[in-house]
């Protein structure tokens, strides 16, 4: 059987229930505009370090 490269990386996801509960617990313990930097922190392609830092430290 050969395994394709999207069956390796979904493999590796977390069952749904369990990142939204992860999530909640991230919001809970930081608040929500730290979870909203995390969120855009999520898009490497766009934000660079620096700016991450910037969009923090505003």
């Amino acid at each position: 059987m050969i395994k394709t490269l999207e069956a390796v990386i979904r493999r590796q996801w977390l069952p749904p229930e369990f990142a939204v509960r992860e999530v909640v617990a991230f919001e809970r313990h930081f608040g929500m505009k730290h979870l909203w930097l995390a969120c855009h922190a999520a898009l490497p392609l766009f934000l660079t370090p620096e700016l991450v830092n910037l969009i923090h430290i505003n």
